[in-house]
């Protein structure tokens, strides 16, 4: 959770330091990668096992350090 919370403060900085038009790649990315996903489902099963897999090892890190 620290981590992510880091990322957001992070990337707040730099969308005011940059302005709104830095976030346009990965907007862009996240459109592309949409349309793939729709395209094959293939790939979107391995995203849903790569998520699940995320979760696992956010979910042991997390009550490693006494977090939960």
């Amino acid at each position: 959770m620290r981590s992510v919370t880091a990322y957001e403060r992070s990337w707040r900085k730099l969308v005011k330091f940059y302005g709104p038009g830095v976030e346009e790649p990965w907007k862009d990315f996240l459109y592309s990668a949409k349309e793939s996903l729709l395209s094959e489902p293939a790939l979107l099963r391995r995203l849903a096992y790569s998520q699940k897999l995320r979760q696992q090892i956010v979910t042991t890190v997390e009550c490693a350090e006494g977090i939960r």
